[in-house]
């Protein structure tokens, strides 16, 4: 599924497992003689949802009036993700009965299910329905859960820089959230993935290392009971909780935490995307390139299946892999995939990339054609401004050392540094503001200048050995250091 002109999330780092509730424990069985809707049911149950369809609209046209088969074939709906289709029902369920909470409550979930990084306007109509489904059943410990986790929706820490709060209408959601979490737990204390969603409630809303453990010691206390998981929510849901915490650990730089429990998160659910996909990149930055390619290429096959309009996380996942291993020809299509069928902020990386490996391939041209545009797509991105500029300006150096501009490398360097407020932060998995020192170390070293070379490479150093430093990319930095 291609997203040409279409928006696009930041980058993969945004992607945080969201833990919906699976079972919706809402299919309502119909009195005696409705056979159809009964039999829309074990089709339903048996996951044959077409075929459940195909009863529940029996059952609705031999009587237009029951909002039971409408609710029920809105799930039926919601199962094949048409979303559309589904929130049309549960309108009519509603309409047909004014009190039906689990009707409100489904509905939420649908417009949970299509709301974005860009579009919260469906996460205020789930808040709406949950609390209407509150309103009529006080204790409807489901809708609390799902409401904490749309409150959630409206605040990561991406949206602002390091130094600066969020908006007093955002602090009060994510109080909204932890408030709906611990009421969750005060009505039914084995509920334990409230927990879980404090944990997201707190990586969203804290940008710091302290934050980060907070949120860790809430998914810890889901963990310590994972069987209670699994009976509400199943092997995915469990999965979710494992690539949460895992999430946390990538902002601490905690490679090794991050990828157990990713890898448990996959062991226990093959194909949860983001598993999948974070784990490819992890070890793409632990330059384990021959199992970053296998879990890559998954990771492409999932988007394709999934028809998911992000998957150029995945073909540059997959391009870098096979550039790593000098598999060139292999490596340009996917590139080129991310160019011609996506408008993302990989744009101007997936250029660079293609510059360098028609530089390897001797085609010095087209290698300049491609580093070029890869600066006009950062220039036009710093120029737009917002919390993505250091990306650029370093994204931009990295591009001017492929042309060899290193004075305009330099440049961009030391302005990613500059803007400290700004890119001392994990963003997308990495510190611009660690990573700039480390190319400037690069930079002044091809130039033959080894003490400025040489001042660079130790404060990358220091920066890497602090609490979120990246401690795994200091070997790597002490081998260009020796070599000088």
């Amino acid at each position: 599924m291609t997203n040409k002109g279409g928006k696009s999330r930041i980058i993969i780092g945004i992607i945080v497992i969201i833990l919906m509730a699976l079972v919706v424990g809402s299919i309502i069985y119909a009195q005696g003689k409705e056979k159809y809707n009964n039999l829309g049911i074990e089709e339903y149950q048996k996951g044959n949802y077409n075929k459940a369809i195909s009863y529940f609209n029996k059952a609705i046209e031999l009587n237009p009036n029951n909002a039971f088969a409408y609710n029920n074939r809105g799930l039926a709906h919601s199962e094949l993700k048409e979303y559309d289709k589904a929130i049309s029902d549960y309108n009519k369920a509603i309409a047909l009965k004014p009190d039906y909470a689990i009707a409100y409550f489904n509905r939420g979930l649908s417009y949970f299910a299509t709301g974005s990084y860009y579009n919260s306007k469906p996460f205020e109509s789930a808040v709406s329905d949950f609390s209407k489904a509150i309103e009529l059943k006080p204790d409807y410990v489901d809708a609390y859960y799902n409401r904490g986790l749309a409150y959630c929706q409206f605040f990561h820490y991406y949206m602002k820089l390091p130094s600066s709060a969020f908006p007093r209408g955002i602090e009060d959601k994510y109080n909204k959230a932890l408030a709906d979490f611990d009421k969750v737990l005060g009505l039914d204390p084995l509920y334990v993935l409230a927990y879980a969603g404090k944990g997201n409630a707190y990586y969203r809303y804290g940008d710091s290392y302290e934050e980060m453990k907070r949120a860790i010691a809430e998914y810890d206390k889901a963990l310590k009971s994972e069987s209670l998981i699994v009976q509400r929510v199943g092997n995915k849901g469990l999965a979710g909780v494992y690539a949460s915490r895992a999430r946390a650990y990538l902002y601490m730089e905690e490679q090794d935490k991050a990828t157990s429990d990713y890898l448990k998160a996959m062991e226990l659910y093959p194909e949860l995307m983001t598993a999948v996909g974070h784990q490819a990149f992890v070890y793409l930055d632990l330059r384990q390139y021959d199992k970053a390619l296998e879990l890559s290429k998954k990771y492409v096959d999932l988007t394709e299946a999934e028809g998911d309009a992000e998957g150029y996380y995945a073909y540059v996942c997959r391009g870098m892999c096979y550039y790593s291993l000098k598999e060139y020809d292999k490596a340009i299509p996917d590139f080129k995939k991310v160019i011609d069928d996506y408008e993302s902020h990989f744009e101007a990386e997936a250029h660079r990339y293609l510059g360098m490996i028609y530089s390897k391939k001797g085609d010095e041209k087209r290698a300049k054609e491609y580093f070029e545009k890869a600066i006009e797509l950062c220039t036009k991105q710093i120029d737009r401004g917002g919390i993505t500029i250091p990306g650029a300006y370093y994204e931009r150096g990295l591009s001017y050392m492929g042309l060899k501009e290193y004075d305009r490398a330099i440049s961009d360097f030391k302005k990613v540094i500059e803007l400290k407020t700004m890119s001392d932060r994990e963003f997308g998995h990495m510190n611009h503001y660690n990573e700039a020192h480390r190319s400037l170390g690069v930079v002044y070293s091809q130039i033959n200048e080894t003490e400025k070379a040489r001042e660079y490479f130790e404060m990358a150093i220091e920066l890497y050995k602090k609490p979120g430093g990246a401690k795994h990319k200091v070997e790597e930095v002490e081998e260009l250091l020796n070599k000088l």
